[in-house]
């Protein structure tokens, strides 16, 4: 959510110091904030409340305060990094978390109730096994369609079983737009399959709003006859990547080809890039 609102506010932000994708506030609590909003933020500090609340139950010993300091360490550094996006920080941060916690939970004492929570726990543990199981599987294919492809990712260096490894990837909800990112590497700039493509990349694009990805955007819109849409999303992928040298390329080829479809844009682009180089010169 923040790169898609990233990317398209920069023709309107206009920040010429700033290039490239930023797909993270590099702050926990706004890029909390920007991806889950104020129920996000009320879950967050919610918690967090319970936690330090339990620990008035607790004598301080040299452990805990090792523990209360590597905490504090980690919610530094999510203030301007973003640690917890990385397993080795968020299982550090977990561990301590539960090791520290004071609140003491406990189900309430009653017939059936300790049958009742132990079934529970059962399902919620055999239904996490199964997503992890199901994880792994999906990976292993993504990891095998990727390595097998080669190194270019253009179209037509898919063997027929990477395509196949990436379609079941992509019917499965956790790597599905992984999946689609690497399929929309190998989309050619034509009118056949256009509504497919276009929908794909549409998807890939808020998904992660990459550089290629954002050009073929814009190529793909001129190709379907939307040329004011096509004309946005040049001008979005200019404010986010200036150095499109390769897809500038790629669209007087096709500009060259196919007039009809295509000229208007190159007009646009070039004259987007002149008024980029002279916000770049009046900064």
């Amino acid at each position: 959510q923040f790169s898609w609102q990233h990317f398209q506010l920069g023709p309107l932000l206009q920040r010429t110091n700033l290039s490239g994708l930023y797909n993270n506030s590099h702050n926990l609590i706004f890029q909390l904030a920007a991806e889950a909003g104020i129920a996000g933020l009320m879950a967050l500090f919610t918690s967090l409340g319970v936690w330090l609340y339990g620990l008035r139950r607790t004598t301080p010993s040299a452990a805990h305060w090792w523990g209360y300091a590597a905490l504090g360490v980690l919610a530094i550094h999510s203030l301007l990094e973003y640690p917890l996006w990385y397993v080795y920080f968020l299982a550090i941060a977990a561990v301590l978390l539960g090791a520290l916690d004071e609140t003491r939970y406990r189900m309430v004492q009653g017939k059936g109730s300790h049958v009742g929570g132990r079934v529970g726990m059962g399902v919620i543990l055999l239904f996490a096994l199964l997503v992890l199981i199901q994880l792994r599987s999906a990976y292993q294919l993504l990891e095998g369609a990727l390595t097998g492809r080669g190194v270019s990712g253009k179209a037509g260096t898919t063997s027929p079983l990477a395509q196949g490894q990436l379609a079941d990837v992509q019917r499965m909800p956790l790597l599905s737009s992984y999946a689609e990112l690497s399929q929309s590497a190998l989309i050619e700039v034509n009118a056949q399959g256009l509504k497919d493509k276009l929908a794909l990349n549409s998807r890939v694009l808020r998904f992660t709003p990459i550089e290629s990805v954002a050009y073929r955007q814009a190529l793909l819109l001129a190709q379907s006859g939307q040329q004011q849409q096509a004309q946005l999303a040049w001008e979005q992928a200019i404010w986010s990547y200036p150095t499109g040298i390769n897809e500038r390329k790629q669209l007087e080829h096709l500009a060259e080809k196919d007039p009809a479809h295509f000229a208007a844009l190159l007009e646009f682009a070039l004259q987007k890039e002149q008024e980029y180089a002279r916000a770049v010169h009046n900064q």
